[in-house]
């Protein structure tokens, strides 16, 4: 009975000690909790939002900044508008995006599909 008495008392102890283990610290820092992954939106979507994000500021009030329209942009071809991004006078904005999202933006704008080459 003793003996058994004498486990219990030290599994109870273990588990107690265990428990403190695990429970932050005082004073530590609780490790950073895992990001979620955000689900990949489809180019369709994503054309609107990047756009919206990046470029509407400018392009949908054009008077103020000399830049050109909505309207204007729609007319272009897309492979403009990705050198423009790329290597053209939005170069410094372009740098912001990504090849895939400056190739979304222009897809997006006009409404055409940009060869796999352009890129």
């Amino acid at each position: 009975m003793l003996l058994r008495r004498s486990i219990l008392v030290c599994l109870a102890i273990c588990f107690v000690a265990l428990g403190a283990a695990q429970q932050p610290q005082a004073g530590t820092p609780e490790p950073p909790a895992a990001k979620p992954e955000l689900p990949v939106a489809k180019p369709e979507l994503q054309g609107p939002a990047l756009y919206r994000e990046h470029c509407a500021g400018c392009h949908d009030i054009p008077g103020p900044t000399r830049a050109p329209a909505t309207p204007v942009l729609r007319q272009m071809s897309p492979e403009a508008i990705v050198h423009s991004l790329q290597s053209g006078t939005m170069k410094e904005h372009g740098t912001a995006l990504s090849a895939a999202e400056r190739r979304t933006v222009a897809e997006f704008l006009t409404a055409k599909t940009l060869s796999r080459e352009e890129a």
